[in-house]
């Protein structure tokens, strides 16, 4: 009677341990399931939670004769899509011969620190400005023809870097400019 019991024991045992081994995998499965379900939540948090901020209303160069003689300002918009408040850490603008900002000018020198920079901007918020742009601009984007269809090859672009909740953003925009009344048309767009 003890080998049976002694048997039945070590069966007992086996099943036991058995049990355990299938929990423990289970319980793995179940804690690799929350894991992979927490990343997801906090990938679309990030996402979605966080400030989208766009430039608008860039139509053209407004020419302006001063007493410094004529002046080119670009009137824009700031905008902010996204959820959270955006917080800009910097402004730059310039000209290029290519849309996607290979610069041949930063026309803003250096941050515009006094317009832009460590600002908030809320939600659904918009804001108009107006940039004077530098010296250069007017020999640059004066004269010239370009046939229908063509490119100028002379682009106008604003790159602004901002600071949402959790990481550091940037927005990119080009036009490209269009000597038949000064006109500016958005050719790229790149947020990350």
């Amino acid at each position: 009677m003890s080998e049976f019991i002694s048997w039945l024991a070590l069966v007992m045992a086996g099943i036991s341990a058995l049990i355990a081994l299938l929990a423990r995998r289970d319980s793995q499965k179940s804690a690799n399931a929350a894991e992979k379900s927490a990343n997801l939540a906090e990938t679309s948090l990030f996402a979605l939670e966080r400030p989208y901020l766009h430039i608008l209303d860039v139509e053209k160069i407004e020419r302006v004769q001063t007493d410094k003689g004529i002046v080119n300002n670009v009137a824009f918009s700031i905008a902010n899509y996204g959820k959270v408040p955006a917080i800009i850490t910097k402004f730059y603008y310039g000209i290029s011969t290519e849309p996607y900002g290979t610069i041949l000018s930063n026309l803003a020198g250096d941050e515009l620190s006094g317009l832009f920079v460590n600002k908030g901007l809320p939600p659904g918020e918009i804001r108009p400005h107006k940039i004077e742009l530098a010296e250069g601009a007017t020999t640059f984007f004066s004269g010239g023809t370009v046939a229908k269809g063509e490119s100028s090859g002379k682009f106008f672009w604003i790159e602004i870097f901002y600071r949402g909740l959790f990481k550091e953003h940037r927005s990119f925009f080009s036009w490209e400019f269009n000597p038949y009344g000064l006109r500016l048309n958005q050719v790229n767009i790149a947020i990350s």
